[in-house]
């Protein structure tokens, strides 16, 4: 812009930035947890001013910054409640658990699963394997204790007193020390005899890879039930998936209280899967898997 006696130039500068706000509260009494998370967008103008008078040279600058302007994008609750009094205030239930080397008696299970982070994780994948180890252990109403002949489905911890102890621990469990603890030799193991039916699991996980009956497990004609993760990004992805994970699979005693897999029963399981969560996402590794 000119006028008769000066050169003036103007910057306008919008910058967006969003924050996360998540609220818990917990009714210890009532047995319920509600969660409110919401995302917040904020918007700064910054408008530049510079004003140069044609005849002496003299430049004057001119910045203002105008209050940020908040909207909220989203907002989600997630209210978890059980009738059994004992989900909040007592330790971890026995179909999801934390489980040290061997701290699980495969033999008396009809399913068996492992939830599988790759090895070589980097630094910045912490907070999200912070958040899938929240929607792990956060109770689900429809959960039933393990016991002789069903489902459990554990997170490798490092050392069997460690995992006791987060089992144990009263409240919600303390997933800082369950990620920081995280037995990665039990999980490269796991992705490895997954890996024995000839698939390559090569994304950044983690996975949830299930056997039925435990004892197929490691064999190359055994199936595998595999969940990847690597598309989950927030809480609500991850509390979406291992809701319908313990849904559709951990209290579906039709689907492993036989033999071994019910592959009839899994398939349109896994297409309600891929219609919700992608492509991909819920397979059946193994000769007929897929």
């Amino acid at each position: 812009m000119e006028t008769s006696d000066r050169l003036i130039e103007r910057k306008e500068q919008v910058e967006t930035s969003e924050r996360i706000i998540d609220r818990v509260e917990i009714d210890e009494q009532k047995a319920r947890i509600e969660e409110t998370i919401e995302v917040v967008e904020s918007t700064r103008k910054t408008v530049d001013v510079v004003e140069i008078d044609k005849r002496t040279g003299a430049t004057v600058e001119t910045v203002v910054e105008k209050a940020p302007v908040e909207t909220r994008k989203k907002r989600v609750t997630i209210v978890v409640k059980d009738d059994r009094n004992d989900v909040v205030a007592g330790p971890m239930d026995q179909a999801r658990r934390f489980a040290g080397p061997d701290g699980i008696d495969t033999g008396k299970l009809a399913g068996f699963g492992i939830l599988a982070v790759q090895a070589g994780m980097p630094a910045n994948e912490r907070e999200r394997l912070l958040t899938i180890c929240e929607a792990f252990t956060s109770p689900t109403p429809d959960m039933t204790a393990s016991a002789d002949g069903a489902m459990t489905t554990i997170w490798p911890i490092s050392s069997a007193a460690h995992a006791e102890e987060l089992n144990k621990r009263p409240g919600m469990p303390d997933c800082a020390q369950a990620v920081e603890r995280y037995g990665l030799a039990d999980a490269k193991r796991a992705i490895s005899d997954a890996e024995r039916t000839g698939w390559i699991l090569d994304n950044r996980g983690p996975y949830l890879l299930a056997w039925s009956p435990p004892e197929a497990r490691g064999a190359s004609n055994a199936l595998v039930l595999l969940a990847d993760l690597s598309g989950v990004a927030t809480t609500e992805d991850a509390r979406a998936v291992m809701h319908r994970w313990a849904n559709d699979i951990e209290t579906n005693s039709a689907l492993w209280d036989g033999s071994e897999w019910d592959t009839a029963l899994l398939r349109p399981i896994i297409e309600s899967w891929r219609e919700e969560f992608g492509t991909r996402t819920l397979m059946l590794l193994g000769p007929v898997g897929g």
